[in-house]
């Protein structure tokens, strides 16, 4: 989900808008509008005959680079980027919340939404969703959506000049998800300093002071370490984007990052064209273990190096909150990210979501919901062991982060706050203002 904030149209006629002004916000609707198409149309232009028609490598299977195979696959993405558009004049301004998806991640989004304008944050928010994936929220969702100020945007509108991405992402394919709907809507927010955040990510405290830090002050571009740490990949994969040691052998999560769109431009456009390209880049990324790919989150690293876009990885590595099963059974399931100085800032519950739902059905919370009780964090990044199995123990299993040399503490010490609790009472209020509101509805009738 990529949540943009940006222009706040009812912050300029807080009241019920008349012809005039309902006049002037359709002409910067379709001004907006028109901008984007004809970046996009760029976008389409420079990637032709640019596509790596290479099959999808099965797993486990072994690819014989040559030098003269990765200097063509790095000539034709340097040819891309010499051909992109440059950012529409006067599109871009301010700071917001990006976020990408709806459908059935509506209830994550608005918990997502809801803590942060409980905390305060002013940011605008976009939600970017696709009618053609059925994500759009109906007039109920998108009434209580926004109570929160949050404003619905679509992507499939701002696509039609980019035939080959539209197509991507309208993809339904068993397994298949649209990394590629983030991207677009990062780029097409209105907002140049953005925050994207993925639904499931919820924020430990208010975020606006991250850009403000040195951090983003130095970098165009600031990404959040993954679990994952590549001492060696291969080294054609540095090839064919000149990247260089040792920089690329960090991976990183999309979940959150923070970025000054119009400085970091060649890399966010470089990020599109691999992913666009997935069944040969991802795949590549994938099976080789070259980049630590998997979806999107490896190509915001590669655009920003192989640009040479100024770009940070936060230096604190991820915790991961979770359980501890007698006798020593860890199962961590949420991953905890960190500030620049190393303080909590965002929790990214990226497995058992439909665990959590289920949960806000009741209207009764109990100590059976709680699935943080404990923040372990590595001494060092490269200490984790991650096991991907299936554990009766570990509420059915999915994934296991174990460190191996670790500090632990309480969660909800280390947060300041009860979040599984709040969270909960936030997934609950989204069920009671819809899903159970509609259902009372139908029973009446």
């Amino acid at each position: 989900v990529v949540v943009v904030v940006a222009l706040n149209l009812r912050a300029i006629w807080p009241l019920a808008p008349g012809p005039s002004a309902e006049k002037a916000a359709a002409a910067l609707a379709a001004r907006e509008q028109q901008q984007q198409q004809a970046v996009w149309r760029g976008v389409a232009q420079a990637l032709e005959g640019a596509f790596e028609r290479f099959p999808a490598l099965p797993n486990g299977s072994e690819v014989v680079f040559t030098h003269a195979s990765a200097q063509h696959l790095r000539q034709r993405w340097q040819e891309y980027v010499r051909r992109l558009p440059a950012p529409p004049g006067g599109a871009y301004h301010g700071r917001g919340i990006v976020i990408a998806g709806g459908g059935y991640q509506l209830d994550l989004v608005y918990a997502c939404v809801a803590l942060l304008r409980r905390m305060d944050c002013t940011l605008p928010v976009e939600l970017w969703v696709s009618r053609g994936r059925n994500e759009q929220p109906s007039a109920l969702e998108q009434q209580v959506l926004q109570e929160h100020s949050v404003e619905i945007r679509d992507l499939d509108a701002v696509l039609q000049t980019f035939p080959a991405a539209l197509q991507q992402i309208h993809l339904t394919s068993r397994g298949f998800k649209p990394y590629l709907a983030k991207q677009i809507a990062l780029v097409s927010a209105r907002c140049d300093e953005c925050l994207l955040l993925d639904a499931d990510n919820m924020p430990a405290t208010d975020p606006t002071y991250l850009f403000d830090t040195a951090a983003f002050r130095d970098h165009a571009l600031v990404l959040w370490p993954d679990f994952w740490y590549n001492r060696d990949g291969p080294a054609y994969i540095r090839s064919v984007f000149a990247t260089r040691e040792p920089n690329d052998t960090r991976t990183v999560e999309s979940g959150q990052l923070l970025v000054r769109k119009q400085a970091a431009w060649p890399a966010l456009l470089l990020a599109i064209y691999i992913q666009v390209q997935t069944a040969f880049y991802d795949n590549l990324m994938r099976d080789l273990h070259s980049l630590g790919g998997g979806g999107d989150k490896q190509t915001f690293l590669i655009g920003a190096l192989a640009t040479r876009t100024p770009h940070m990885i936060i230096p604190h590595p991820v915790a991961s909150a979770g359980k501890l099963f007698p006798p020593s059974s860890f199962c961590g399931k949420t991953m905890v990210q960190h500030d620049p100085e190393g303080h909590i800032v965002f929790i990214h519950a990226n497995m058992d979501k439909e665990l959590m739902r289920k949960q806000a059905l009741s209207p009764v919370w109990t100590e059976d919901f709680r699935r943080e009780v404990w923040v372990r964090w590595p001494q060092q990044e490269g200490s984790w062991t991650v096991f991907f199995v299936r554990d009766p123990v570990c509420d059915g299993g999915k994934w296991i982060v174990r460190p191996l040399d670790f500090m632990e503490a309480n969660f909800t010490e280390a947060m300041g706050f009860d979040f599984p609790l709040v969270r909960y009472q936030l997934l609950r209020e989204w069920a009671e203002k819809t899903l159970l509101t509609t259902e009372s509805s139908s029973t009446a009738k």
